[in-house]
């Protein structure tokens, strides 16, 4: 079984969504793009 490791709340990853949603906006317009998961949630640690 592979090892599963905990990571830290990383801050750049609202930038990083932020500049992704900026892009996909721009090629599809009146489309709603949501933040889910561990990454969105400031504090939380996620998957590694």
């Amino acid at each position: 079984m592979a090892e599963l490791k905990i990571l830290p709340y990383y801050q750049k990853f609202l930038k990083d969504f932020k500049k992704e949603k900026s892009k996909i906006s721009k090629v599809i317009k009146n489309i709603e793009i949501h933040h889910i998961g561990s990454t969105a949630v400031p504090g939380l640690g996620g998957k590694g």
